[in-house]
């Protein structure tokens, strides 16, 4: 649960610098004019909240199904790593922060924990 609270966390901080420190990028806002990006971390903030009460949740479905929601935040995490935290567009090339790589790991931890859930399934008996 601290993963998808520090997922929340880098979401809201400054994820890169485009030319200067008073451009930046962030999972919420940013100060680019006509931001091609838009919001990419309130996604992060649906799917942490679902997977969250699915982690929560004593039953073998909802194991399951918190599979396919972390793997969709790992996908996005991956998309707003590579499309947005490294890439140049027009000659210009952001300078990323700690931010998004920290919004890259905690997707990857979240995806891992959602692997490993501490719950034993019942055995049917014939």
């Amino acid at each position: 649960m601290a993963s998808i609270c520090f997922l929340f966390f880098a979401c809201s901080q400054k994820w890169l610098y485009i030319n200067n420190p008073e451009n930046y990028l962030s999972g919420f806002e940013s100060t680019v004019a006509n931001n091609p990006f838009g919001k990419p971390g309130k996604l992060h903030v649906a799917l942490g909240i679902i997977s969250g009460i699915l982690f929560f949740t004593p039953k073998v479905w909802a194991k399951r199904t918190n599979l396919v929601f972390t793997a969709l935040n790992l996908a996005w995490a991956m998309r707003n790593f590579f499309a947005i935290g490294l890439s140049c567009r027009g000659g210009i090339c952001p300078t990323p922060t700690w931010a998004i790589y920290a919004v890259f790991v905690s997707s990857i931890v979240i995806f891992v924990m959602s692997l490993l859930p501490k719950m034993a399934v019942p055995v049917k008996q014939n």
